[in-house]
């Protein structure tokens, strides 16, 4: 199985979030629920950048 890629992108200085979990079969227990979550609101500072 192909493992999930949560990733950031900026198009035209709006940002993009792929947040997707999978399927639950995929999740792996033993990394705990901080392994699934990611701050969306407010931006966190490393995908600001200048000049986009």
């Amino acid at each position: 199985m192909v493992p999930k890629v949560r990733t950031t992108t900026l198009i035209d200085a709006v940002r993009f979030e792929e947040v997707s979990l999978g399927y639950p079969h995929e999740w792996r227990r033993e990394n705990g629920i901080a392994g699934y979550l990611r701050q969306i609101l407010p931006e966190p500072d490393r995908t600001r950048r200048k000049g986009r």
